[in-house]
């Protein structure tokens, strides 16, 4: 039996729907996707294969292809720079290289198969470490760059995460999604493995939200559902969300980081309004996306809660010694069970012939606390803790504190001083910062600097790169 998903069941359900190659079958998909592999008897040779992702037909068909194949795949941005995909290469010896044909050909290797705009080429490497046969999907935790460190996922993480995921959200068939996430993060492709499990349609574009095409496609396409970043609903919320008729948006989900309680609450009454639930989750891309999820119901009882785990996973806290945490409102590190989570890391292609690192074990190094109903609440991450002038300090509160007072913030630090990076263009506003800063912290002026900034510095899908700030 194959251990991706059997999509063949779907048949002549609408898989995708594309701005340029119109509606596809899931009979499609299985169809085009023999143009890579035309031969039917199965392959002992597990290949590995990079995949340089865009929300297009060529990506997705080759991505399920290529898994149906039970090969093992690395799904990279397809913006990555030419030097950054030639370091991985050489890191990782892939077998494969599946990307648009003008960055295939950059890499002066022998194109053996094409669809539309996107061409295979084959590489051979000497004395190649076979893979872990369990081993499906490999992703970065750092977007564009040409970092090696990897997460090794399993077959049987995909499909025990897409089920969970796709049972809590009740996804329908007649479900359709808009991509608004890269493929090769987590969040968006779990949305878009949810949704294959389902037989659901999905709407494949690269519009950014902010362009008038993207939501004119939402709407001749009949859009159910799309999902978001904190800085998606950032910019959904100065767009005017409210105003917009969306006749068929059913939910809409977020993740990839904590939200405030600000927009928390207005998209769930946005929601109420217009008749589509609000879902607010948490997930790493080591447990395969999503960990835990809140009832939309509790949105605002228990506002800025990540809910509770997944069905078949579960939370636990401990403390700085390692000892099971059990009363409300005490707070310790996050560690998650549950059959989503990876096998471990990988640093070099060694690495892809380890087994199960983990055993369905993740410590998050995020800290958290419950209240009594055993909803949970993230209060900051370990390795955002600095020691100033000998007491421990948790930036992202100081950063939570100079947000009440509306202005965005980002700290770092050391020892002896915190800088403060602060998101204006209004520099007679530095006074009034120096002066919160005083009040909130009692810090005096030479153990802080402030930084006043035009924005952040963020990723591909608009998460900021903390490590960019020192």
């Amino acid at each position: 039996m194959n251990k991706f998903f059997d999509i063949e069941r779907h048949k002549n359900k609408v898989a995708l729907i594309d701005e340029f190659k119109g509606q596809l079958t899931y009979a499609d998909l299985v169809k085009i996707g023999s143009q890579l592999y035309p031969d039917k008897k199965k392959s002992y040779i597990k290949n590995l294969i990079f995949i340089l992702c865009k929300n297009n037909f060529e990506t997705i068909t080759g991505y399920i292809t290529f898994l149906k194949k039970e090969f093992t795949v690395l799904l990279l941005s397809a913006n990555i720079s030419h030097k950054n995909l030639k370091k991985l290469i050489l890191i990782y010896k892939p077998n494969y290289v599946y990307g648009e044909k003008e960055k295939v050909k950059l890499l002066k290797k022998k194109v053996t198969k094409t669809i539309g705009s996107y061409a295979l080429t084959s590489f051979r490497f000497k004395n190649n470490t076979k893979l872990n046969s369990n081993l499906s999907i490999l992703l970065q935790t750092s977007g564009t760059t040409g970092s090696p460190q990897l997460v090794r996922h399993s077959y049987k993480n995909i499909i025990f995460s897409s089920n969970a995921i796709s049972n809590y959200l009740k996804i329908k068939t007649n479900d359709r999604v808009i991509t608004t996430l890269p493929m090769n993060y987590t969040y968006g492709l779990s949305i878009i493995n949810s949704h294959l499990l389902k037989g659901s349609s999905i709407i494949l574009t690269d519009h950014s939200i902010l362009t008038r095409n993207f939501w004119e496609i939402f709407e001749k396409h009949k859009a159910t559902t799309f999902g978001g970043v904190p800085y998606t609903f950032e910019i959904l919320d100065k767009l005017k969300f409210e105003k917009m008729k969306l006749t068929n948006l059913r939910y809409v989900t977020q993740a990839g980081g904590k939200l405030n309680d600000h927009l928390i609450k207005k998209f769930n009454n946005i929601g109420k309004k217009n008749s589509f639930k609000f879902f607010v989750m948490y997930g790493q891309t080591e447990a395969t996306s999503r960990m835990s999820y809140l009832n939309p119901k509790y949105n605002l009882t228990k506002l800025g809660s990540i809910g509770k785990p997944i069905r078949g996973g579960a939370f636990l806290l401990v403390n700085e010694k390692g000892k099971k945490i059990n009363r409300p409102g005490v707070k310790g590190e996050l560690i998650y069970k549950g059959k989503n989570v990876c096998m471990g890391y990988a640093e070099k292609r060694k690495d892809l012939a380890r087994g199960d690192d983990k055993f369905s074990v993740l410590k998050t190094g995020d800290l958290a606390t419950f209240d009594k109903d055993r909803f949970y609440y993230i209060a900051g991450r370990k390795k955002r803790f600095i020691k100033f002038f000998g007491h421990r300090v948790n930036l992202e509160d100081i950063e939570k504190t100079i947000h009440k007072y509306n202005f965005q913030c980002v700290c770092s630090g050391n020892e002896n001083k915190i800088n403060f990076y602060i998101k204006t263009k209004n520099i007679s506003l530095e006074n009034k910062i120096k002066d919160i800063i005083k009040n909130e912290f009692s810090f005096i002026r030479d153990n802080f600097k402030i930084i006043l900034i035009d924005d952040f510095k963020r990723n591909e899908i608009g998460k900021i790169i903390y490590h960019k700030y020192h």
